[in-house]
């Protein structure tokens, strides 16, 4: 009975540290991916400006504009963390964190699907 208690007690431990670490890659992850879109925004923002110049213009090409920009700029949302968990151990996690982290890659993969159909 004590080996169960110890191995139980081992075992929430090793959980505890474990989901310790993996909130604290998703926190890094969120720093990061905030950062890049706070990057990006000026960048899209000029990109926005330059077309709308240019949209009267039928001699200019708007892949033309595209190039002098330097590109879209999208930002990587990051969800390696996120990703690692929810196939593993979901159930030691809140289900309102569930929530919001299943919403961001949800959210994020609907963006990159309305991102391809643009581009076909």
């Amino acid at each position: 009975m004590i080996a169960l208690f110890i191995d139980n007690w081992n075992t929430n431990r090793k959980d505890k540290v474990y989901i310790y670490q993996v909130f604290s890659t998703i926190k890094s992850e969120l720093n990061e991916t905030t950062e890049e879109i706070k990057y990006n925004i000026p960048l899209q923002n000029s990109y926005v400006d330059s077309l709308e110049y240019c949209a009267d213009n039928e001699s200019v090409n708007i892949l033309d504009v595209t190039m002098k920009c330097k590109g879209v700029f999208i930002p990587q949302i990051k969800t390696s963390a996120w990703k690692s968990v929810s196939t593993s151990k979901i159930d030691l996690i809140n289900y309102d964190k569930i929530t919001s982290l299943s919403n961001i890659e949800e959210q994020n993969r609907i963006f990159h699907e309305f991102l391809i159909l643009q581009l076909l």
